[in-house]
């Protein structure tokens, strides 16, 4: 079988592959994917560099022949062609190749997962192991061959059709999940007492809290627990895996059934009914989660997991390995990982912590250091991994993700705190206390930024920032921010190489041309540890929306002005992390720039998504602004030091 899947294919003429596409000869590429269908990164790039010289029409169609003139699914070629066209397409299109696969290649797939659905757990003793040859085509099964029959809301049900109907508990359920998607009440007591942005952001901090609380009563019970919704009953989760951020866990009810969680905190989503291929969604908005591609690689991550190996049993009462995803974003890091930390303690649910398991970029420095009362939880460090099974551990228990939105201020205080006390990592970088400055002096954070959602005209007006308030305040002092590099292990840095660049010769332009060159501190290319100093010190503050402003406005109380693509509305933005996520937080002002085309300055095509269009603002309309921002925070400041005295 490895033989007709994968017919030989020389290197030299992959490594063609890329000259043949720009020559509009698509053979080469073509061979490529048929030799080896699990070639996705690849393949990705090519059809990306296809549609970008060709036209997306092009591309499909060249996907739909290579895929019609192959004897087998292609699993890149048939999701590409799904993501294009829709679900149905591929199974219309390629009906008999799906259903051969069915009779004799996806064959084996089948079996097992049936000895998976029949819930008494007889296939730990009859699995059979799915081959490496085969193992890349179990995607392709779960999203083509026995896709979901239905999707229903639970929450929302609205009409169920057929026996369905009458199977499923809707009304139980229902009153379930009001109760379950709930924060813990102490932590519900906690936010109660908060201090945060705006009702907006109480609002979505109290939702997105509830949605994170399955894992705070996970640590309490020592169990994870679902209703059955065919029986009713509430049961104990028998399995669970992490994949690719995502949670799946197993519940062995009338038929076996999953839960999947979704989103960057991990909110639960929705069950899947294994036999049934029904859906049931809790009407979250990460609901996608459960369908086409997004549920067939959770599933499939599934599946191979336990035909390598059986699962671990799992007690009436488990401990649990708390997993953090690695990420190549620190507000991820922060925001949705160092949150669920941070809540686990202060609820007082370390001792339920078999171990903490995470990998990747130590953006702050290691979780030992920055939470030293876990002192007596084993600390995992893998490497980068995109599948979490407790299989492999079995003293791990289930696995769980370290959830969150909410950003209390204690969790801020632990960062600066430990900040001010680690020692400086480089003799080349600056922290607060190398620049004297007068007691109330305004310190402004500028932030510049590359690559998607930068201000087109922010050389000029920064240098225009600069000088105007420059020149109304003599102690005033300026930051140029624009990247970070980690504290701790990094594993990221290397992809911003060019755009440190930009950015560093950027923020020197500014500071050289600028009036008061003196008072101009470019901080691009230090650490994580300065910014978070500096941050904590601003009076003022101007950036783009997105990981840029979080970075500052996360760690400062300072007013600040933001500016965004028009695309986005004001609603959306105050809800959103930047906004809504950090108690320390003020809520900063929002100005809509005009969508810009980039240049070449402005960094490559990502700026094409109407989300990170690039932005055109007036500079004398923002000095302006930004001027008068400063003036009414010192009259505010200077107004509320008279009341003290």
């Amino acid at each position: 079988m490895q033989e007709e899947m994968t017919p030989a294919m020389t290197q030299s003429a992959k490594d063609e592959v890329s000259t043949d596409v720009a020559s509009n000869s698509f053979e080469a590429l073509a061979e490529l994917i048929r030799s080896d269908p699990a070639n996705s990164a690849k393949f990705q790039r090519a059809v990306s560099q296809i549609s970008n010289t060709f036209g997306k029409t092009v591309a499909v169609d060249w996907a739909c022949k290579t895929q019609l003139d192959s004897t087998m699914p292609l699993p890149t070629i048939l999701d590409f062609v799904a993501d294009e066209m829709g679900e149905d397409a591929p199974r219309s299109l390629f009906k008999d190749i799906l259903n051969n696969a069915s009779n004799g290649l996806l064959l084996p797939i089948a079996r097992f997962w049936r000895f998976l659905c029949e819930g008494n757990h007889e296939y730990q003793q009859s699995r059979e192991r799915i081959s490496s040859d085969i193992r890349n085509f179990v995607p392709i099964y779960f999203r083509f061959v026995i896709p979901p029959t239905q999707a229903i809301n639970l929450l929302k049900p609205g009409k169920i059709v057929g026996q369905d109907a009458e199977r499923i508990q809707i009304s139980r359920m229902h009153d379930y999940l009001q109760s379950e998607l709930k924060p813990d009440p102490e932590w519900a007591r906690v936010i109660a007492q908060s201090r945060l942005p705006s009702t907006e952001a109480r609002r979505r901090v109290e939702q997105t809290e509830g949605e994170c609380g399955w894992v705070d009563r996970a640590l309490e019970l020592g169990r994870l627990s679902m209703m059955d919704p065919l029986s009713g009953e509430v049961l104990n989760a028998s399995d669970g895996i992490i994949a690719y951020g995502r949670c799946l866990y197993r519940f062995d009810g009338v038929e076996p059934f999953f839960m999947v969680t979704g989103g960057p905190w991990n909110a639960p989503q929705g069950l899947y009914l294994s036999r049934s291929r029904i859906v049931l969604t809790f009407g979250g908005e990460w609901t996608g989660r459960l369908r086409g591609k997004e549920l067939a690689n959770v599933l499939a991550a599934y599946l191979r997991a336990r035909a390598v190996r059986a699962a671990a049993p799992i007690g009436e009462r488990t401990k649990f390995t708390l997993y953090m995803p690695p990420t190549n974003n620190f507000a991820h890091h922060h925001w949705n990982f160092q949150t669920g930390l941070e809540r686990a303690i202060r609820l007082r649910r370390v001792d339920a912590l078999a171990a903490v398991r995470y990998s990747g970029t130590e953006f702050f420095g290691s979780v030992q250091d920055l939470f030293p009362e876990l002192h007596d939880v084993r600390i995992e460090r893998p490497r980068r991994e995109n599948v979490v099974d407790p299989a492999e551990t079995p003293s791990g228990g289930l696995p769980l993700p370290s959830a969150g939105f909410y950003i209390p201020r204690s969790l801020t205080d632990r960062i600066v705190s430990y900040m001010r006390g680690r020692p400086r990592p480089r003799m080349d970088v600056t922290e607060p206390r190398d620049i004297p400055r007068p007691a109330g002096a305004p310190l402004l954070w500028l932030a510049l930024r590359v690559r998607g959602r930068a201000w087109v005209e922010q050389e000029a007006g920064f240098i225009e920032i600069i000088n105007r308030i420059g020149e109304a305040h003599s102690d005033a002092m300026f930051l140029l921010d624009g990247f970070s590099f980690p504290v701790g292990e990094d594993s990221s840095s290397q992809d911003w190489t060019e755009a440190v660049a930009l950015l560093h010769g950027l923020a020197e332009r500014i500071r050289t041309a600028s009036h008061y060159p003196d008072r101009v501190l470019n901080l691009v290319g230090n650490t994580m540890r300065e910014s978070v100093l500096w941050a904590a010190e601003v009076s003022l503050y101007l950036a783009p929306y997105g990981t840029t402003q979080h970075k500052v406005g996360w760690f400062s109380s300072a007013p600040g002005l933001v500016y965004a693509p028009p695309v986005f509305t004001e609603r959306q933005l105050l809800q959103s992390p930047g906004f809504a996520a950090a108690e320390i937080s003020t809520l900063p002002r929002i100005v809509f720039g005009t969508p810009a085309v980039a240049t070449a300055s402005v960094g490559p095509a990502r700026v094409r998504k109407p989300s990170n269009a690039d932005v055109s603002l007036d500079p004398q309309f923002v000095a302006e602004t930004l001027a008068q921002m400063l003036e009414d925070s010192l009259a505010s400041r200077d107004r509320l030091r008279v009341a003290h005295v």
